[in-house]
């Protein structure tokens, strides 16, 4: 059951609160910041990281910080039912209406969680060792076993299921969230970011590696102009844009043919989003990108 420990974010309070902004490819305000996740839903980016700290933006290059309770990171966010959902080490959970006023809660495990997505009115945390959990309102949460052994690192809700990948080349599909069927992706790679856009899912991670499915069943591997790890991945503006370690920075089109690009920076980036015509990437050191085109960063 849900156990409410604190209010973590006040939005009355963002005019008080810290801000962090892009500004021509050099966005940071503290070395000892890095951020682990972005994503997009209700008009407002919400990126996650850092000492369990959560950020807003209604634009896209201004971020506020919404606070932040104990030491470790909040590794995952995403947005569906009205819900913010975040999740991080030590099944450590927040969730918001607004993105400005979070309820935290633990799940009774000791694992991290590192994937998110909700579909069909289900909500579903993944991570450390085939741990996942599932829930209908966010609050109450049930574990389900699926993979032990395997680190599950990203999920998407397409094609009424859950897609969920990790490490060593791990795919696992599910309709309810709670049966979950093992699927041959072909890789040993560690499966770092999943996105899903034209018909198409695509699977990225280390080394480069790169698959895509059009049911999350068959896979195929494609040419990758890239031996740079790949940390996410995201779908906007027709195009499939991936970021990863020192800048890299992968975009495809039509999700066969893949390009290597320019993110205008070398630090490493781990999360992409897409949203109101926007690309945001952010990553360690307090790095924000943003681009209108996934082509062109700033």
């Amino acid at each position: 059951m849900k156990t409410v420990l604190q209010r973590i974010g006040v939005g009355a309070a963002l005019a008080a609160a810290a801000a962090l902004a892009s500004c021509g490819g050099s966005a940071s305000w503290d070395d000892n910041v890095s951020f682990q996740a972005v994503a997009f839903g209700d008009h407002t980016f919400v990126a996650a990281g850092e000492d369990f700290s959560i950020w807003n933006s209604a634009d896209g290059h201004t971020f506020y910080n919404q606070g932040h309770d104990g030491t470790g990171f909040l590794r995952t966010v995403n947005f569906g039912g009205g819900l913010w959902v975040a999740a991080g080490d030590n099944g450590f959970v927040i969730t918001s209406h607004n993105s400005a006023d979070w309820f935290a809660q633990y799940l009774p495990t000791d694992r991290d969680m590192y994937a998110s997505a909700f579909g069909n009115g289900i909500y579903v945390l993944a991570g450390d060792d085939g741990t996942v959990f599932r829930s209908t309102n966010a609050g109450a949460w049930f574990r389900i076993d699926t993979a032990p052994g395997e680190h599950l690192d990203s999920m998407v809700y397409a094609q009424g299921q859950f897609v969920v990948v990790g490490s060593d080349g791990t795919v696992l599909t599910s309709v309810d969230g709670q049966v979950w069927i093992p699927r041959n992706s072909g890789t040993i790679e560690n499966l770092r970011a999943l996105a899903f856009g034209s018909g198409l899912f695509v699977a990225v991670g280390t080394n480069g590696v790169i698959l895509t499915s059009p049911d999350a069943i068959d896979w195929s591997e494609k040419a990758s102009p890239t031996l740079q790890d790949l940390e996410a991945i995201t779908y906007g503006a027709g195009r499939f844009v991936a970021v990863g370690r020192n800048g890299a920075l992968v975009t495809s089109d039509d999700g066969d043919s893949f390009f290597e690009g320019d993110a205008g920076t070398g630090g490493d980036l781990a999360g992409i989003a897409f949203g109101d015509g926007l690309f945001v990437a952010v990553g360690s050191n307090g790095k924000i990108q943003n681009s209108t085109d996934g082509l062109h960063w700033y």
